[in-house]
């Protein structure tokens, strides 16, 4: 009926947070944690926070001037936590190649 692991007093007064974590049951939740960047672990406890990736650019480009007629499609990604930026770019009957390298008109349209 109860959860054994928790402090009576947190089940009628509520967890008392430090961060991620409840100093008096040790219960964790999935916020406030401690961490300099993204994949890395919570100094309190101790779980990897991935990135959370927000498509922010699409574009797709092709047939050039010069009749070439494969499409380009690049897509740039940017971390809600920590505002990394990452670039997708797929060829027409290619795979996706990830983390391509980010030019300044990246940044700028970031």
């Amino acid at each position: 009926m109860y959860n054994t692991n928790m402090n009576i007093t947190c089940l009628f007064k509520g967890h008392s947070w430090n961060h991620c974590t409840c100093t008096r049951c040790g219960k964790t939740r999935d916020e406030q944690h401690i961490v300099d960047h993204c994949e890395e672990k919570c100094s309190i406890c101790g779980q990897v926070i991935h990135h959370d990736w927000v498509k922010i650019y699409e574009e797709t480009i092709g047939p050039n001037e010069y009749g070439c007629v494969e499409n380009i499609d690049i897509k740039l990604y940017r971390c809600r936590k920590c505002g990394k930026l990452r670039k997708a770019v797929k060829r027409d009957l290619h795979k996706t190649e990830w983390d391509a390298e980010i030019t300044e008109e990246d940044r700028r349209r970031a």
